[in-house]
């Protein structure tokens, strides 16, 4: 028979996922390294927002330190979601240090990355700070969406 590869485990990850079976993403990504398979930079950036998405955020921070530890560059999905498990787990210090981290790993924000960390400057009533991530978004070109 065909035997599943990294890429087939993230299309299942993706579809528990998307339709909340969390208890089957963690499950799937067990089987895979028990399987022996090396999770690469996609599969870990499903995995952390799969489970950020799911409540799991000390598991999804944890997931995001495996993924460095095993030498793998973070891109902006996998540091969004960082960012974002940080905001709802209720550290705003946290997803302001996870977008530091992203800039000083030279990884380039998006608009969500920013939405992100205004959010997480709301939380922590930061207002200046606010104001000046804001700006510093539309002084790099991104144009603000309608959640910013």
């Amino acid at each position: 028979g065909i035997k599943p590869n990294v890429v087939s485990y993230s299309a299942l990850i993706c579809a528990y996922d998307k339709v909340g079976a969390m208890d089957l993403v963690v499950q799937t990504f067990e089987q895979m390294k028990a399987a022996g398979l090396e999770p690469n930079v996609v599969l870990f950036s499903v995995l952390i927002n799969a489970l950020q998405k799911g409540g799991e955020y000390d598991r999804s921070i944890l997931e995001f330190q495996h993924m460095v530890e095993a030498g793998l560059k973070p891109n902006v999905y996998t540091y969004n979601a960082l960012i974002c498990a940080h905001l709802k787990s209720g550290s705003w210090e946290g997803a302001v240090q996870a977008f530091q981290r992203m800039q000083t790993a030279e990884v380039k924000p998006n608009v969500m990355s920013y939405n992100a960390l205004l959010s997480a400057y709301e939380k922590g009533e930061q207002w200046e700070h606010a104001v000046r991530a804001f700006e510093h978004m539309q002084s790099v070109g991104l144009k603000p969406d309608v959640l910013t």
